[in-house]
């Protein structure tokens, strides 16, 4: 199996190469906007390679309770941090919230989210 940097990675490069593709022709983003989607995407990555790797590495300790406290953990952080990001944006941007942009990053973290799955499945196959 793939090391969770590898596997994310894979994601991450296709996941941002069909984002620039939207923004250029269907988000109609600003600047600014265009800018966070991407920071988003960047977040999303780097949480998901350091929770995989905490995974991982609960998975090898062979306790099958360390296991699974640590993907509701991941999870419950990573929903946390997404949640701080969108709340976040809505206090800077209060006048001139992006429906698009928070709906388009909605799907980004449901995204990394199956790829995160995917992984710990074929992970746990193992």
């Amino acid at each position: 199996m793939k090391k969770p940097f590898l596997f994310l990675s894979q994601y991450f490069l296709i996941i941002s190469g069909v984002c620039v593709i939207a923004q250029m022709t269907l988000l109609h983003l600003n600047e600014i906007e265009n800018w966070l989607f991407g920071s988003v995407n960047l977040i999303l990555f780097v949480s998901g390679f350091l929770i995989l790797t905490m995974q991982k590495k609960a998975l090898e300790s062979g306790n099958p309770h360390a296991f699974v406290r640590s993907v509701m953990g991941g999870i419950l952080l990573k929903m946390i941090l997404f949640m701080g990001m969108v709340v976040g944006y809505a206090i800077a941007f209060r006048n001139h919230i992006n429906q698009v942009l928070v709906i388009a990053s909605i799907l980004l973290y449901l995204c990394y989210l199956i790829a995160e799955v995917t992984y710990l499945m074929k992970l746990n196959k193992k």
